[in-house]
């Protein structure tokens, strides 16, 4: 997603069946050594490199959350443009098409709000308090700000063993660079069809279209399905449970001749 790891699946692949694999695809530039990625096409394109690598032959199920769902839509377009064969399920959870986010995000984040929206996601997934106010990172310098957000995570009990203020700025970069990537994405069709998970918070967001932007760009059409939770708790127990029992319908019938 946003964010770039992939930490945000863990409970959602936990409840997979074991005979149906599970893999997750981590944004480069987390370990802040690595320069992240800045396209949505560069991004899939590496992605699905990888798959391939790993499994020569489609058909591929992919799935994607929140930005990582316009990822998956792009990955999808370029195994199709590829021929490699269909792709199988293509399930976007809780996003909105490129060009209906795009109109309601106003700039690129800098790095206090890129900093101030990590602690909030970080904070959700692991349901605990952890935020840091603006003012306190306004009045430190960038070097400063990372060692505050490392040492806030640590009393919170949420910073892994090893976190280093490196981890920390891989974080920020990673996801300015995913922001920067949605904001200059202008998608091209796709031949296929999807399914859109969402949450009410989406379907709130786009009453005049239940398809939140995606039937334009889904020749084959667009399911739309409604998932309990928010945003951030779709992801989680209790709501995951019946997520991920939802996905398991949909990918066993997308297996079926």
């Amino acid at each position: 997603p946003g964010g770039g790891s992939v930490l945000s699946y863990f409970d959602l692949a936990a409840r997979f069946p074991k005979d149906r694999p599970f893999y997750a695809l981590q944004a480069p530039g987390l370990d802040g050594l690595m320069p992240p990625l800045r396209s949505v096409e560069d991004m899939a394109a590496a992605y699905v490199k990888a798959i391939r690598e790993r499994f020569p032959q489609g058909p591929y199920h992919l799935a994607g959350h929140s930005f990582g769902a316009s990822v998956a839509f792009e990955m999808a377009r370029q195994l199709e443009a590829a021929g490699s064969g269909p792709v199988g399920a293509l399930i976007l959870l809780d996003h909105l098409a490129p060009d209906v986010a795009r109109g309601m995000i106003d700039h690129e984040p800098t790095d206090v709000e890129a900093l101030d929206f990590m602690a909030h996601q970080i904070g959700a997934h692991f349901g605990v308090p952890f935020a840091l106010p603006v003012a306190d990172l306004e009045s430190r310098t960038p070097e400063e700000r990372l060692q505050l957000f490392l040492e806030r995570a640590r009393d919170a009990g949420i910073a892994p063993p090893g976190a280093d203020v490196a981890m920390i700025a891989g974080l920020v970069a990673v996801y300015q660079a995913n922001l920067h990537a949605l904001l200059n994405y202008r998608p091209g069709s796709l031949r296929g069809g999807l399914t859109l998970v969402r949450t009410s918070g989406v379907a709130a967001e786009t009453t005049a279209d239940p398809s939140a932007g995606w039937a334009a760009l889904a020749a084959g059409g667009v399911a739309v399905v409604d998932a309990e939770g928010d945003h951030n708790s779709m992801l989680r127990p209790p709501f995951v449970d019946r997520l991920a029992a939802r996905l398991g319908d949909l990918l066993d019938a997308a297996d079926s001749p």
